[in-house]
């Protein structure tokens, strides 16, 4: 039976979690920022950190016979909160190259995943679980309908369950999809730097193959031989001048890519044809991520953002105008 109100304890803070965490984020932003990790109103490390809570500083020494002190609560969920922030960051970034919070701009942190702030902030939540939450609980009759508590966690697990599963599907496809779109831009950078690179080889062994022959030739076909290397220094210019477009392109679609002020149609239509095609799921969790690992990937994610603000009617109206036109192609 405890095993069936941890888990409606986990449901009910991961919940409460949630309703703090936006209203946090409201409050910084002044709009409406829905934060977490699955896609329901939950945020799984609060529901965790307090059935913690709850275990550790309630039913044990209950059972021990024991007697806690707040300093010593403080410290522990101090020390346990900033443990389980780290853990789920680095293994959130390990399968999904994403972060969903980041503590950069706050003093004593440790590379943007724990800060000292939140953590005494944590520390201050435990004690409020034990002089609160937990006496507040003991008062509740729960133990008194356990059939009832049976049922209710059954299905706060398989909603949970099933919310999990799609959030694994659907942020593999998005961080597929942001990958895919940066080998297509280091490919194309690629080409161009191989293209420089050999552009002066090139050019000095066509232009040795002509020195020879007009070292070789007799003055009688002398002019020609001169006028095959005026043709292949041109065709070296050319070929080189070609390479210094191609770089020179390639860093327009970078300078496109870091800051998303300039625009580039290739590259914009390219981010808008891939915008359009995700799904609701997937636009939620490329709202919620605060940044991706790979700088590219979240500088692609970053304009992908932007065009999904500016523009959401546009791609509503091209959807209509594709069905109109597909609707008049059947009839006709």
């Amino acid at each position: 039976m405890m095993l069936s109100l941890y888990v409606i304890y986990f449901a009910l803070f991961s919940f409460l979690g949630w309703v703090f965490e936006c209203s946090y984020a409201m409050l910084r932003t002044r709009h409406w920022d829905n934060r977490g990790f699955l896609y329901g109103p939950v945020c799984p490390i609060y529901g965790v950190g307090a059935v913690l809570a709850i275990f550790l500083f309630g039913d044990l020494p209950h059972r021990l016979g024991m007697q806690v002190n707040l300093p010593e609560v403080f410290f522990v969920s101090f020390l346990g909160s900033a443990a389980l922030e780290l853990a789920t960051s680095w293994g959130l970034e390990y399968f999904f190259h994403a972060v969903w919070w980041d503590y950069s701009d706050l003093p004593f942190n440790y590379r943007g995943r724990i800060c000292l702030p939140a953590s005494v902030l944590f520390g201050i939540g435990g004690m409020l679980i034990v002089k609160l939450v937990i006496p507040f609980l003991a008062l509740m009759p729960l133990e008194r309908y356990p059939e009832v508590n049976e049922a209710a966690s059954l299905i706060l697990m398989f909603m949970i369950g099933a919310d999990v599963a799609l959030t694994l599907a659907s942020l593999t496809e998005l961080v597929s999809r942001m990958e895919a779109l940066q080998a297509e831009f280091d490919r194309r950078a690629e080409a161009g730097v191989v293209m420089m690179t050999q552009a002066p080889r090139v050019a000095m062994d066509t232009m040795g193959s002509a020195m020879e022959s007009v070292g070789s030739a007799a003055s009688a076909v002398r002019q020609t031989a001169v006028s095959t290397v005026g043709s292949a220094y041109k065709t070296a210019m050319e070929t080189a001048g070609a390479a210094v477009d191609i770089i020179r392109k390639t860093a327009k679609r970078s300078e496109v890519l870091e800051d998303g002020n300039e625009e580039n149609p290739d590259w914009d239509a390219r981010l808008r044809s891939v915008s359009d095609g995700l799904t609701r799921r997937e636009k939620y969790h490329l709202k919620s991520i605060v940044a991706f690992r790979s700088r590219g990937i979240n500088t692609i994610a970053g304009n992908m953002r932007k065009l999904l603000v500016r523009n959401p009617v546009d791609a509503a109206q091209r959807a209509d105008t594709e069905n109109l036109k597909n609707m008049e192609n059947k009839i006709v």
